[in-house]
């Protein structure tokens, strides 16, 4: 029993001075143990890396004259990048990225997003056009490298900025990066081609500006691929022309234009049926009489045909007459009919010859006035013979005979008086002359 008493007191002592004495005071801050194993635990809401990204080593990245220190750990999600990294080198130069760059590079290895340094700007040289071509220098970068993300974001800020620069300022930027792109490189071209159709919408003559000459010529490879989206755009647009006619829809399932304004209203009127409310009824027409109480007109006879009158000859217009002239007989132009100089509308009544008994005797014509035809001389006689003296001008006809002769080519000519006042100045000057042609009064 004595034994058994020591044991226990012997483990007790040994019991307490193993484990460490703790004060209450700690023993009230511990948190409680759940004595019921099945309550569900707090979950961790942080990310837990498996090691430290920032513990060395370090890769130091040259880019132009600038360098840049990024952790290894960043450095290799990038396996383009990473593949130049040695075991005993930890500097690496990236000499095909410019230098304006560099930190937009670094920094979407760190954080994944973009940004760029603000900077002062170089003379002529706006500052959207500035970070378009910062933009277009990236997506270079990203397509050599494989960063994807970086080359979404880059085409983003490419169609962002590019919308505010000219056509000329886009080719130029392009110009720069074109050629250093892979072979199976699409986004950049369809974009400069859609920049391309544009511009021709806007400006048909764009392509044969000397600007647009300018920028082409250098790099053999961009001009081939510019000349060759130009044809496309203008076989495009010859095709477009050509189809018109043949009333072809267009391609984004709407009706051509050109077709609907091609067909008229009334081939459209013909085409329609209309509805049997629009039938109009064949009626017979009404034997009532009309609406103004006019007695209608007697209608001929069955039997009876009247023969048509034969027309009365009109008189021959001035145009179509073509009489022959009668030589004229020398007449003072002083002289005007009686009833054309008191302003009658209408020229006098023809008259036989005797009717003009009672009218003045016109005077006869100067002497001085009266140019005889040259007689062709008769030869002389072998035997000289003296002269023989000059013949007297002929008297000039009798009175009656004048009188007699104007009558007869007044009344041929009649017409020429019809509707003088209301003829125009030029047509009474034509007519004037042919009066006096024949020798016929000439109204005033």
């Amino acid at each position: 029993m004595v034994n058994k008493q020591k044991k226990k007191k012997l483990n007790k002592i040994a019991v307490e001075t193993s484990e460490p004495a703790v004060s209450r005071e700690v023993l009230e801050r511990a948190p409680e143990v759940p004595e019921d194993p099945g309550e569900e635990l707090p979950e961790i809401d942080y990310n837990q890396p498996s090691s430290s990204p920032y513990e060395i080593p370090i890769v130091t990245i040259t880019i132009g004259n600038k360098s840049y220190g990024i952790p290894e750990y960043y450095f290799r999600k990038v396996p383009r990048l990473s593949n130049k990294l040695s075991t005993w080198d930890s500097y690496i130069t990236l000499s095909d990225v410019h230098e304006d760059i560099g930190h937009t590079i670094v920094h979407f290895l760190y954080s994944g997003s973009y940004e760029t340094i603000i900077s002062p700007l170089d003379r002529g040289v706006d500052r959207i056009a500035r970070e378009y071509r910062r933009s277009v220098l990236v997506y270079e970068a990203a397509r050599t490298y494989d960063i994807f993300d970086l080359e979404a974001l880059a085409r983003r800020y490419i169609e962002h900025f590019g919308e505010a620069l000219s056509l000329f300022d886009v080719l130029r930027t392009a110009k720069e990066v074109f050629s250093a792109l892979p072979d199976d490189e699409s986004w950049l071209p369809h974009y400069i081609k859609q920049k391309l159709e544009q511009s021709f919408l806007v400006d048909k003559s764009i392509f044969t500006d000397d600007e647009f000459f300018g920028i082409l010529g250098e790099d053999r490879y961009f001009s081939n691929a510019i000349f060759k989206m130009i044809l496309e755009i203008y076989s495009t647009r010859l095709q477009l022309l050509e189809s018109r006619p043949a009333h072809k829809s267009s391609t984004n399932g709407y009706p051509d234009m050109g077709q609907a304004g091609s067909e008229s209203p009334a081939m459209k009127h013909d085409d329609q049926e209309y509805p049997e409310s629009y039938d109009v009824p064949n009626e017979a027409p009404s034997e009532e009489a009309p609406a103004d109480n006019y007695p209608p007109d007697e209608p001929y006879p069955v039997e009876y045909y009247p023969e048509p009158e034969e027309a009365s000859p009109e008189p021959p217009s001035f145009g179509d007459h073509s009489p022959e002239l009668v030589p004229p007989e020398p007449y003072p132009e002083e002289y005007t009919p009686k009833s054309l100089a008191e302003g009658s509308l209408y020229p006098p009544r023809p008259r036989s010859v005797d009717d003009y008994s009672d009218e003045p005797v016109p005077e006869p014509c100067p002497v001085e006035a009266y140019a005889p035809e040259p007689t062709p001389c008769e030869p002389y006689p072998e035997e000289c013979t003296p002269e023989a003296p000059a013949e007297e001008p002929p008297s000039p006809p009798e009175e009656n005979a004048v009188r007699t002769s104007t009558a007869a080519n007044l009344m041929t000519n009649i017409s020429l008086y019809n509707d003088w006042e209301t003829l125009s100045k030029k047509e009474q000057l034509k007519r004037r002359k042919a009066l006096r042609k024949m020798g016929l009064p000439v109204p005033t």
